[in-house]
């Protein structure tokens, strides 16, 4: 065995047996492989899980399908006096993980949900409304954008972000509005308020309680569709600037044909 900084690793006498994931390195001519188990390298770029979870064994390969180890020289070529700890952080962080056609498609997919999700939820439209995820995902099919499955979403969400100026508005911002429950339907509502918004001032008059209320855009429709099953539309929010319209069918911001104007 062998320690790297506070773990320890077996150290493979030939190719190791059962799964495994090659995460390689090319440093100008020489290429460095890690094995690692299967799945965690991205988790671990993510910040997720420690680097003992993702390693196999920290023995340092040129080849791993020939059994070939990279040799002290090339490793110190290439990386330095860098301790072996930072060596293998290197190898993982910028490496390049080898998978399969299907294994890619379905990480790419996870993270193409995870992207649009994060867009949906932290950015608004020109009437201060998230945008539908069916709209977003319209709008990248028309811009060119390779995604990185192992790339956090939100690093990737900034530059989508930046790409689809000019097709569509997108304001990162907090909705803010005035919330106002009857006496009645108060103590339904309460838990409801403080799943989805940030209450930031209250009062109380005679007929209600007026509460002045910050929501993250993609909690917007969440929100409206609970407060209205718990108050029956007797409740009114405003957006900040204008009154808030209901919430929209999942392509487009406006009402449904023949459904209830409600009071939000």
């Amino acid at each position: 065995t062998m320690s790297t900084g506070g773990f320890v690793l077996m150290q493979p006498r030939g190719k190791l047996t059962g799964h495994h994931q090659i995460c390689l390195l090319r440093k100008g001519r020489e290429r460095f492989e890690l094995v690692c188990n299967p799945g965690t390298v991205g988790r671990f770029r993510d910040g997720e899980i420690q680097i003992d979870a993702v390693l196999i064994s920290d023995v340092i390969f040129k080849n791993y399908s020939k059994t070939e180890r990279a040799t002290d020289v090339q490793i110190h070529e290439a990386f330095g006096d860098m301790p072996l700890p930072e060596i293998l952080r290197e190898i993982l962080l910028r490496g390049e993980i080898e998978l399969t056609t299907a294994e890619r498609r379905v990480l790419v997919d996870e993270k193409r949900r995870q992207i649009l999700t994060h867009i949906h939820k932290y950015y608004t439209d020109q009437q201060g409304l998230p945008h539908p995820i069916t709209r977003l995902e319209s709008a990248l099919e028309g811009v060119r954008f390779i995604i990185d499955p192992f790339v956090p979403a939100e690093r990737q969400a900034l530059d989508l972000v930046e790409l689809f100026k000019g097709t569509l508005i997108l304001k990162k911002s907090e909705m803010e509005g005035s919330l106002s429950i009857p006496h009645a339907f108060l103590g339904a509502a309460q838990g409801i308020i403080r799943k989805w918004a940030e209450i930031k001032r209250e009062q109380y008059t005679a007929e209600a309680c007026v509460m002045e209320v910050g929501i993250i855009p993609g909690n917007y429709e969440s929100f409206m569709s609970d407060l209205q099953r718990v108050t029956h539309g007797e409740h009114t929010f405003e957006l900040a600037g204008h009154r808030a319209a209901a919430p929209p069918p999942p392509e487009e911001h406006k009402a449904k044909k023949g459904a209830k104007k409600g009071r939000r």
